[in-house]
């Protein structure tokens, strides 16, 4: 998925991302379902922008 952290792709469970050295795995039933992967998406830039901001 483009736009969030340095890397980001769907694979079981869920969302994977890597963030500037950090792992995020935020997991989230049916990967098909177009719903959960724009839930996912949100989640991913949400989690993104705390870990910037805690790394601050």
């Amino acid at each position: 998925m483009e736009g969030i952290g340095d890397e980001a792709y769907l694979a079981t469970p869920g969302l994977h991302i890597l963030s500037d050295g950090y792992y995020i795995s935020i997991a989230l039933g049916n990967l098909s379902d177009k719903e959960n992967q724009e839930m996912l998406k949100e989640a991913g830039l949400l989690a993104v922008d705390n870990l910037k901001a805690t790394l601050k």
